[in-house]
């Protein structure tokens, strides 16, 4: 007889099928085998909550046909699903399925009586790892365990608690805004977060400051350009000066004026010693961090190929895993990690380059995984690795390769020189700044981007020379909050104790599909009119949902629930009934047009009645306050300022979708069908002569077979 080993994932199960031999058969779930419908609610308020669970996956029903003949010849069946919470549950609910004992205490939800078709079956085993590894997956057989059932029943309390605010808070959105909308604790809290922050931007006011500084040298340097040196100001009459200082051109003119007129020498110089420590090994929130600063990579983008890396990639002939587990809130390093990475940099690099570290354990509330994102081979560098995988990938793995071998290596350290010159009269003191790298340390495999600022030898006493008796004066103005990029999101999130690794990805995913935000030309989320509206909405009648103590604290009751110190029962009881009063309340006491409508200083054109701004499923428009009465409406159309370069006539504006999905067209549709996915700039190509569109940073050609990119 086999041995039936069950995994979630079709990858997964090619590689782990390469490290086990003829004894066993390997199979995939394809994910999830019971899941609640799609349709209807599928919990019984009336009865604890129940779920009823279906099999809802299409893929999983073709997949547990095999099982089933498989088990024909198989004695002991091994649920090898994924540690955390979701993996869990696979493993309970395929149990369920197959109707399998013999799994002890953890399994008393399962059906006692044994089937005819499991009744050779002599054991059924739990086992989880942390990466696909040979020796991983050996030492896994060896140390089997019991289902969880705490973790179990915490992905359900997740499950039912989503469902129920999303099936019965997304009606009430249908009907007081359109039809299609949903709600959900923590997506609803992300919309939240981006909202307040672009209403932070609008209330913002500049303040204007005056940046004052020039280019200084020894008298005898200053033929010598490489030896000159900036200088900025930095106090007056002997106090410091804060960022706003200087305020006003006049106030600007007159330092600038003193200090072209005065002379200058070195008064004071700090020489110390900095160091700059690595960060620890990626967790999943700084993994999605890093991708998307470094890489440009989407959260989205990061877990797909996290994934691939996880599960296995042809090295040398043979499937194996390249990472540990993916989705981790840990910073640990297991301890034969530490000795691996130890040896290959003392090898490579040097005993000096070496300093052993072991990060603070995960956070309270951090899913179950034991350790942080790390390479299961630290040998097998990216350079090797090259030939092995995709570039995406690639560049994946690169910097998880790089940022575990540098949370092991010694701190970078420099020489920093902060260097005071002062006038004469000793009424105004500039400061230059210099920094020197005396050793690499970690920067050697991660470099950060720190550059060297080198300054000539000064000592104080020294007098020097301002270039050309130039002082620069230069009008600055505060910046707003910068909306956040999907990666600060994430950061956002995680600070609050908001979503968990699994969900961080999805959450936003969500929210742009909903079209309640965008990307804008730089690639930050924007709110959308209908993203302000929800959100409007759930603040000012569903305060709970979107509050964000309160959606971290049942974040925190989930956690609770997965370590066995509370029941789920209880704690979606506590959330649901008051939620449903709530709802039904609400449900009569909001008025639709309290949400969808904005009043205006226009007059309807046919009836004299105010008119009002009102959103709809394709956007904003203007519509007569007596509608239905009078049926009055026109289109809010938001030009870019750019002329439609292929019939020269008309402005290119904002479009979308039958879908809702922005897009810039020519305002002469449908004579005229030009159109852009990308704002287009209103410069033309230099190599093909076509519009420039923006993308992030870049502007770059509108045919990608051009291929023509510029910074802007």
């Amino acid at each position: 007889m086999k041995k039936l080993v069950i995994v979630e994932s079709p990858t997964k199960s090619k590689t782990i099928k390469g490290f086990l031999g003829k004894d066993f058969i390997v199979l995939s779930s394809y994910g999830h085998v019971m899941d609640l419908p799609k349709s209807t609610l599928g919990v019984d308020i009336e009865h604890n909550f129940e779920p009823t669970l279906e099999q809802t996956n299409v893929r999983a029903k073709k997949a547990l046909t095999e099982i089933r003949k498989a088990l024909v010849e198989s004695d002991e069946v091994i649920l090898a699903t994924d540690e955390d919470r979701e993996g869990e549950a696979i493993a309970f609910h395929l149990a369920q399925v197959l109707k399998l004992n013999n799994i002890g205490k953890a399994g008393e939800g399962i059906k006692k009586a044994r089937a005819s078709k499991t009744s050779h079956i002599k054991s059924v085993k739990r086992i989880v790892f942390h990466e696909i590894t040979k020796s991983a997956i050996q030492e896994a057989l060896a140390n089997p365990r019991q289902i969880d059932q705490h973790r179990v029943d915490a992905q359900t309390a997740r499950r039912v608690l989503d469902r129920l605010v999303g099936y019965k808070l997304s009606p009430l959105l249908w009907k007081k805004i359109f039809y299609g909308l949903s709600a959900g604790r923590v997506q609803s809290v992300a919309v939240r977060l981006i909202v307040e922050r672009e209403e932070e931007r609008e209330a913002f006011k500049p303040e204007e400051f005056w940046l004052i500084g020039g280019l200084f040298a020894k008298p005898d340097d200053i033929s010598q350009s490489s030896k000159h040196f900036e200088a900025q100001l930095y106090a007056a009459n002997g106090t410091k000066l804060d960022k706003l200082a200087v305020t006003t051109q006049s106030h600007a003119l007159e330092i600038k004026n003193a200090l072209e007129k005065a002379t200058f020498s070195i008064s004071n110089i700090e020489d110390t010693e900095a160091t700059r420590n690595p960060g620890p090994p990626f967790t999943t929130a700084t993994l999605q961090a890093e991708a998307s600063n470094r890489l440009g990579m989407s959260p989205k983008r990061t877990m797909s190929l996290a994934q691939s890396l996880y599960e296995g990639v042809k090295i040398r002939n043979k499937h194996t895993g390249l990472i540990t587990y993916h989705r981790t809130d840990s910073t640990l390093l297991a301890g034969k990690a530490i000795a691996e990475i130890a040896s290959y940099i003392k090898k490579e690099f040097g005993e000096q380059y070496h300093q052993v570290r072991q990060f603070h354990k995960k956070q309270k509330g951090a899913q179950e995984a034991h350790e942080a994102i790390r390479p299961t081979d630290v040998t097998l560098t990216p350079d090797i690795a090259q030939a092995y995988l995709e570039p995406s990938q690639l560049k994946l793995y690169r910097i998880i390769w790089q940022r575990t071998m540098a949370s092991q290596m010694a701190q970078a350290r420099f020489r920093a020189l902060k260097v005071d010159i002062t006038t004469h009269d000793n009424a105004y003191t500039l400061r230059a700044e210099g920094l020197k790298q005396l050793f690499d340390g970690f920067l050697r495999i991660y470099p950060n981007g720190t550059k060297e600022v080198l300054l000539p030898v000064l000592a104080q006493g020294d007098p020097v020379v301002l270039i050309d008796h130039i002082i620069n004066a230069a009008q600055n103005f505060t910046k707003p909050p910068a909306r956040y990029t999907e990666a600060s999101l994430i950061k956002a999130l995680k600070d609050h104790g908001i979503g968990r690794p699994s969900t961080y990805a999805p959450t936003i995913e969500t929210i742009k599909s909903r079209r309640y935000v965008e990307m804008d030309e730089n690639r930050r989320l924007e709110p959308t009119e209908l993203g302000r509206a929800v959100n409007k909405l759930l603040v000012k009648h569903f305060t709970d949902i979107v509050d964000i103590e309160f959606t971290a604290n049942m974040e925190q009751d989930l956690d609770d629930i997965a370590e066995g110190t509370k029941e789920w029962v209880p704690v979606i009881r506590t959330f649901y009934e008051p939620f449903a009063k709530k709802l039904a309340v609400k449900d009569k006491e909001i008025d639709k047009k309290e949400v969808t409508e904005t009043a205006t200083d226009k007059i309807c054109p046919e009836c004299g009645a105010p008119v009002v701004r009102k959103l709809a499923r394709h956007g904003l428009f203007f519509s007569c306050s007596r509608f239905p009465k009078c049926k009055y409406g026109q289109s809010i159309i938001v030009s870019t300022g750019v002329t439609c370069p292929k019939c020269k006539t008309n402005q290119l504006i904002e479009r979308r979708t039958g879908k809702g999905k922005l897009f810039y067209g020519c305002a002469g549709y449908p004579t005229c069908k030009n159109g852009y996915w990308d704002k287009p700039s209103g410069e033309m190509c230099p190599d093909c002569g076509l519009m420039l569109v923006i993308k992030g940073k870049r502007l770059v050609c509108s045919d990608r077979k051009c291929g023509f990119k510029r910074e802007k």
